[in-house]
């Protein structure tokens, strides 16, 4: 039986040759592993470890081995929210030139539907992949995250909100006693730092990448003596540069402190919001500190009726694209589906605070 290149089943596998964008927040610290973030069913497990350090017993040579309980973790069912944009396309649509496409219209009706289904659906599944950025900074930046449902009315939303803080005691937040100015010492820009780096390694946890908020990092590459102090191999002084692209964050540099290689990197990419504002992911005046993976991305399937077929059937995946057609009105409509939800993998795996003042 042959598959049509509208199925559900084609259009997830066409969406797979696309090229995804890069999202470095949740690219590099909420990867998602296929074999055990992708589930089945539309409830996600959440199991998040408690990171104790226990040391091992010393025993005697005839008292054999001494149990050790398992680290503690915390294991709930979510289900994740719904993210759906669509599109639709017209029979008047295919009639005219596409966007890119040679003058003249070269290509027939037909194909120009099947470019815009595909072209439509990488549109769709980058609008998706900015929602899961700009949680991932939420994240990030204040330890929960809020996910608003749109009605059928879409001028009304139900907020739900996905909170990792501990009975509403938030500590991964860390206050510096003083903010930064560019006359800070350094003594004391190292002693927060190293402050921030304890809360995680004191508990098992990496501690290797500082992520730097924009006001941040032009008050840092101002104060004479932490420019001394940062490896500057690779650094343009004068300006606050990209100098490596890591998964679409600018690595600046790194630092040592107390003996601890941090990664400091510059993220101040945009998206527009839902009143057409223009914002950066993170904010400007914060910073961050935590570890690559350390949390992760799952996804929750999605049940459908496709063309044709009168009962549902559930497909799991990141992206999970659906055709439809309103044959009396001549609309054709693409929706692309997902189900994400970004989870720590232990309790407080990052630490983040406001460091500097902004008008």
């Amino acid at each position: 039986m042959a598959i049509s290149f509208y199925s559900t089943y084609s259009l997830i596998q066409a969406n797979k040759q696309i090229v995804k964008p890069k999202s470095f927040l949740r690219d590099r610290y909420f990867p998602t592993n296929p074999a055990t973030d992708i589930f089945n069913t539309e409830q996600v497990l959440i199991e998040i470890g408690e990171g104790r350090k226990k040391l091992a017993p010393f025993v005697t040579p005839l008292k054999g081995g001494v149990l050790l309980e398992r680290d503690a973790s915390r294991l709930e069912s979510f289900t994740p929210p719904t993210i759906a944009p669509a599109r639709t396309l017209t029979a008047d649509m295919l009639t005219k030139r596409g966007f890119g496409e040679a003058l003249g219209g070269s290509l027939s009706p037909e194909q120009r539907s099947q470019q815009y289904l595909l072209t439509d659906i990488d549109d769709l599944g980058n609008a998706i992949t900015r929602r899961e950025e700009k949680t991932a900074a939420d994240i990030l930046f204040s330890n929960k995250c809020i996910m608003k449902h749109i009605a059928d009315n879409t001028e009304t939303s139900e907020a739900i909100q996905l909170d990792f803080t501990n009975d509403s005691d938030n500590k991964a937040l860390y206050v510096p006693s003083a903010k930064w100015t560019v006359s800070t010492p350094y003594e004391t820009i190292e002693r927060d730092i190293f402050a921030m780096i304890s809360m995680l390694t004191s508990r098992g946890l990496a501690a290797t990448d500082l992520i730097l908020g924009t006001e941040v990092a032009l008050v840092l590459k101002n104060n004479a003596e932490f420019i001394k102090r940062l490896d500057t191999d690779n650094l343009d002084v004068g300006a606050v540069t990209a100098v490596k692209d890591v998964q679409g964050g600018s690595l600046w540099g790194t630092l040592i402190v107390m003996g601890f290689s941090l990664n400091l990197f510059l993220y101040n990419d945009t998206y527009e919001d839902e009143n057409g504002e223009i914002k950066t992911y993170i904010p400007s005046d914060m910073v961050c500190l935590t570890a690559p993976s350390a949390g992760r991305t799952c996804y929750g399937a999605h049940s459908l009726i496709e063309e044709g077929n009168n009962d549902f059937t559930t497909y799991n995946g990141a992206r999970i694209p659906h055709y439809t057609v309103n044959r009396e009105n001549g609309i054709r409509k693409i929706t692309v589906y997902s189900h994400p939800v970004l989870l720590p993998r232990a309790v407080d795996p990052w630490v983040f605070g406001t460091f500097v003042n902004v008008d």
